[in-house]
């Protein structure tokens, strides 16, 4: 008995403290693939009485989960003014389009910038070409249909496939036209080269965002947690 008590006030002032408990977050399936894998590590050395539960779905899946209770802070790159929510900016992003490296609009619009910062172009530099898209529901294509319709430009045929990666990799091929974010292409390599290209205006950025209900409590181990994905995002 005298054990069983030690350990539920153990485990009673690791809760107090904040140094036990879950903190369920979602998290867009592909930033996965980079973010958590430098993140979690990290916190749960400091944390390990910290049970972390990802949720991965799409920014407005997240914001009814949100809504709902079920998640602690979601990772978005859609606003809305609920007063419920409360934002705070993780980081900026645009739109690329990507092409294989020996496109002929690569020969045209020069070499690549020294510090890597993709050259703004006009969408209509690839008018009758295969545009590769993603479904409509991914938030990737709403943002390269605004950039379609700001540039006017007029695709030769559309292929739909939801895989970002294959999207790039196809475009590397020489296929097509895909398009991506920019912060998530540039983490990655592929077995052929590709170039990026800045779409829908210079002004045009997507923001991403950390989302709370407003008002809400957190403990210390969320803000160190939300802290780290700040830091590696």
């Amino acid at each position: 008995m005298i054990n069983i008590r030690d350990d539920y006030e153990d485990e009673l002032k690791k809760y107090i403290h904040g140094s036990s408990g879950t903190i369920r977050f979602g998290i867009h399936p592909r930033r996965t693939l980079y973010l958590l894998s430098q993140v979690l590590p990290r916190f749960s050395a400091r944390y390990p009485d910290v049970e972390l539960i990802p949720y991965e779905a799409s920014s407005e899946r997240m914001v009814e989960l949100l809504l709902n209770g079920e998640l602690d802070f979601a990772i978005i790159n859609l606003t809305s003014d609920h007063p419920l929510l409360e934002y705070h900016l993780l980081y900026e992003d645009y739109m690329v389009a990507v092409v294989a490296a020996d496109h002929p609009v690569c020969r045209k619009m020069g070499s690549a910038s020294p510090d890597d910062d993709p050259v703004l172009i006009d969408l209509k530099e690839f008018n009758g070409e295969r545009f590769i898209l993603q479904k409509p529901e991914q938030s990737s294509r709403h943002y390269t249909d605004l950039a379609i319709a700001h540039d006017h430009a007029e695709p030769g045929s559309i292929f739909l496939l939801e895989n970002l990666e294959s999207s790039a990799q196809l475009a590397a091929e020489g296929y097509g036209i895909s398009f991506n974010f920019y912060q998530y292409m540039r983490r990655f390599h592929y077995p052929k080269p590709v170039r990026c290209f800045r779409i829908g205006g210079s002004a045009e950025k997507t923001i991403y965002s950390i989302v709370t209900l407003k008002g809400k409590h957190t403990i210390a181990p969320m803000q160190e947690l939300i802290g780290l994905i700040k830091q590696f995002a």
